[in-house]
């Protein structure tokens, strides 16, 4: 009994560890929305755009403390000791001697004061509007870094689809020739055919093992680029697939194309008003011009207002109870004369630097617009490339179709078969490189635009 009971416990125990095996080693599955997920949570450069955005926003928090009172708090004690020396005095011409005396005095003092800022020649404000301005670029950059990913892993995520298709295609054409061989194999057994059809056959069949060895390890390496993009571990197996990769390359057959977008002036300017790495050059335009405010801050006087509340007694308890206190209330102004070579320095500097952003704001327009016009000439072309590709595998098709039969006939030969069977793989794997090329490349005219928010 004790026996079969341990057996049971064993067995129960084997089982356990055999479906915690199971479930430990299920490859995770990661769809198109997940791979972005975790690329926003996990990449480098988003992570590096978010703390940037967090430095700017504690700028501004500082830059709001220029307008700030300033307070003050001073106390101090001392104890002052007059000594006089022993001394003899006559009076009346008698001698007398005096003493040696100590005197001491105490004096405690506190006071707390605040000192606001007027004016300092502008100074305060720019720095207020750099900082705002600052924090405003930081944001856009941000939100175009997670753009720039988002299109990274999508067009990582599709080219990993892509090469798992044609692992598949590969394989296919594999078993495709090897039912060849098997079949000119047992013709050539018959005397039907000619042995050096069947060592041609074999040729083809090593050949179609080379190009699927080929492609799986393009696939491996597709994938291990996109788990790189992703930050995770390239030695774990995931699965990437996701259920609306077929909806989106049927729609490929049915896209209106290029014509069906618009004007490339309103598409320009539709990108002008979207692109966020724009809008941050347009601020740094503005940090600069904000930069002449401060070169030239030096040659205004500084403006303040001061208050304070003291007290001043020679023992603790009046001091503490601020009995004997006093006020003061005060606006000073001051100016210093700046340095003038030092100046101008800093002027003409701020002068330069702002010319320089209003030509990097000119050069990124124009660079949109160079941007612009590739993508939608790329997109025509893989649009055209993709129907053209459509018509040739179907002829390819009918065509070694018609070789099969030919051969299996007598009326053909075993090279335009395989002519035909080359021909009609080029075109298999030339038309669904096509068709991933293309949502690749509308996904870069998204990105181009700069519309889509991620």
């Amino acid at each position: 009994m004790k026996k079969s009971c341990a057996t049971l416990l064993a067995m129960m125990l084997l089982g356990t560890l055999m479906y915690a095996q199971t479930q430990t080693s299920q490859p995770q599955t990661i769809t198109l929305d997940q791979a972005l997920s975790i690329a926003f949570e996990r990449n480098v450069n988003v992570a590096q755009a978010s703390n940037n955005l967090d430095l700017a926003n504690v700028a501004v928090t500082a830059a709001y403390g220029l307008y700030v009172p300033q307070p003050a708090v001073q106390a101090y004690y001392s104890r002052t000791g007059f000594s006089t020396p022993a001394s003899v005095r006559t009076i009346a011409g008698l001698p007398f001697v005096v003493p040696r005396t100590d005197t001491y005095y105490n004096t405690f003092y506190g006071s707390v004061g605040l000192t606001y800022t007027l004016f300092d020649g502008f100074n305060r404000e720019a720095t207020f509007g750099t900082a705002k301005a600052s924090e405003v670029q930081a944001k856009d950059t941000y939100e175009r870094t997670r753009q720039s990913i988002a299109f990274s892993v999508m067009s990582s995520y599709f080219t990993v689809i892509q090469d798992e298709q044609q692992v598949k295609v590969l394989q296919e054409n594999l078993a495709n020739q090897k039912r060849q061989l098997d079949r000119i194999t047992e013709q050539n057994r018959l005397g039907a055919v000619a042995i050096g059809d069947v060592y041609r056959q074999q040729s083809l069949v090593a050949q179609a093992e080379y190009n699927l060895i080929s492609g799986q390890n393009q696939y491996d390496k597709s994938k291990a680029d996109l788990l790189n993009t992703l930050a995770l571990d390239v030695n774990k197996d995931y699965v990437i697939a996701d259920p609306t990769i077929a909806t989106q390359i049927k729609q490929v057959e049915t896209d209106q194309g290029v014509d069906s977008l618009g004007e490339f002036g309103e598409l320009f300017n539709k990108a002008l008003s979207s692109r966020l790495d724009y809008a941050a050059a347009q601020e740094g335009v503005n940090i600069a011009d904000l930069g002449i405010t401060q070169a030239w801050s030096s040659y205004y006087p500084s403006i303040n207002l001061n208050g304070s509340l003291s007290t001043n007694a020679q023992d603790w308890a009046t001091a503490s109870t601020w009995d004997n206190r006093s006020t003061n209330v005060g606006l000073s102004a001051s100016w210093t004369l700046p340095n003038i070579f030092n100046s101008l320095e800093r002027i003409q500097s701020a002068d330069i630097t702002k010319k320089n952003a209003v030509l990097q704001l000119q050069q990124s327009a124009r660079n949109i617009g160079v941007a612009l016009k590739k993508a939608l000439l790329d997109l025509d072309a893989a649009r055209k490339q993709y129907v053209a590709s459509q018509k040739s595998q179907i002829a390819a098709g009918q065509d070694r179709k018609t070789a099969e039969a030919k051969y299996n006939l007598g009326s053909g030969t075993l090279l335009d078969l395989q002519v035909a069977d080359a021909t009609y793989l080029s075109a298999q794997l030339t038309t669904l490189a096509n068709a991933y090329n293309y949502i690749i490349l509308k996904k870069n005219l998204e990105l181009v635009i700069g519309e889509k928010k991620y």
